[in-house]
């Protein structure tokens, strides 16, 4: 998504009080670099994400810090999803399981059609 784009989404968001998704969207685009907003390379992209702070403080009631996870999502009363954990080592056998047995059972399946389709008995 063109950066243009990007700014008209978070700009909606912050115009409906969605604060976390603007933040999340902007963060995901522009602040992909691990420094301070003052290390920014322009005055632009050091007063971009101190809007976004700064709507979500005044949002939220109290100072954020992107550091701290916990300063930005309180309030949130669960109206936001929870972003999905990485795979686990028990999780890629379990799926690939899955997986091999519901291929299985189509293979199953398809050769009782073929049977049944030539008039043998299943």
């Amino acid at each position: 998504m063109p950066l243009r784009e990007t700014h008209a989404r978070v700009d909606a968001d912050l115009a409906v009080g969605r604060v976390p998704v603007a933040r999340q969207q902007w963060r995901m685009k522009t602040l992909a670099w691990q420094g301070q907003e003052a290390e920014a390379a322009t005055a632009f992209a050091q007063g971009q994400p101190v809007a976004v702070r700064t709507a979500c403080a005044d949002a939220s009631g109290h100072p954020v810090d992107w550091d701290d996870p916990a300063s930005y999502r309180d309030g949130l009363d669960g109206r936001y999803e929870v972003p999905s954990e990485a795979w686990t080592v028990g999780g890629v056998p379990a799926g690939a399981g899955c997986l091999v047995a519901a291929l299985a059972f189509l293979a199953i399946w398809g050769n009782g059609l073929v049977a049944r389709g030539r008039g043998k008995p299943i």
